[in-house]
């Protein structure tokens, strides 16, 4: 892998992360026309953990009041920063339980090609459903709102069902408005990224996974993917202030016709 490379995929793993288009669909389809193998366990550790960093950088207020919450202060921030932690903590436990018990199940869907461009057949649809039924009130992120948006995360373990877009649609179809449900999705990836990050490195570190990346490439990777999640990020949250997200069905539906296309059945 050159530098070239590095910096193409880290920017593609970047903006796909947290759109709702699915980065594993993106990452393949870059992986196709560059010539590089279809996996490099090393290398996606470090490109997810740009992405991490971003995401840290993004929502650092959100995540101080979690941290004040934790002095178990009773003013207003601790109090609602307890509450986000309570709710994300909630949310994610679905997903540590999948990945405890079903890892080895998903690791062999992962190796069917043809899952990728079906998943994101199903992104498309789940987007415009969420677009189709949703309510315009201005719900509050309850229990079972967390709850079963922490279920809707689970299913994004198929590779190509955007997890972003799959946590967002669930958000929106539970009656939160698209910008609450997108800032409790992302917030909601700071867990679920962590965990891929450390799980991607240890089996890179321990399973004898072959050396795509050099070092040198592994630093501009992490650093592209870091920037282009952080620009990413910003203007999403931007776009559905007032936007809809019908055009990232349209174009998950494209990426997924083309992968079709281009896959060596």
């Amino acid at each position: 892998m050159s530098l070239m490379d590095a910096i193409v995929l880290g920017i593609v793993q970047g903006v796909t992360e947290f759109l709702p288009v699915s980065s594993s669909g993106h990452l393949l389809l870059a992986r196709h026309f560059m010539g590089l193998p279809a996996e490099a366990m090393l290398f996606d550790a470090v490109v997810h953990f740009g992405s991490l960093l971003a995401i840290v950088a993004v929502f650092r207020h959100e995540l101080v009041d979690m941290l004040h919450g934790l002095r178990f202060s009773r003013d207003e921030r601790a109090r609602g920063g307890r509450r986000l932690l309570m709710l994300l903590g909630l949310a994610t436990l679905p997903l540590v339980a999948v990945g405890l018990l079903a890892r080895h199940w998903v690791k062999e869907v992962f190796s069917n090609p043809v899952v990728v461009p079906v998943m994101l057949f199903v992104t498309a649809g789940l987007l415009v459903l969420s677009e189709r039924f949703h309510t315009t009130g201005r719900g509050e992120i309850t229990v079972r709102r967390a709850v079963l948006i922490g279920l809707a995360q689970v299913l994004a373990v198929l590779p190509g069902l955007s997890r972003s877009g799959t946590t967002i649609a669930g958000g929106m179809l539970l009656g939160l408005d698209r910008e609450r449900a997108t800032r409790f999705s992302f917030l909601l990836a700071i867990p679920a990224i962590l965990g891929v990050t450390v799980l991607e490195l240890r089996h890179a570190l321990t399973g004898g996974a072959p050396a795509v990346a050099s070092p040198a490439s592994l630093v501009v990777g992490t650093a592209a993917s870091a920037i282009a999640t952080f620009v990413a990020v910003v203007l999403f949250l931007r776009f559905v202030r007032g936007r809809r997200l019908t055009p990232f069905a349209v174009y998950c539906a494209g990426v997924g016709g083309v992968l079709l296309l281009v896959q060596p059945w």
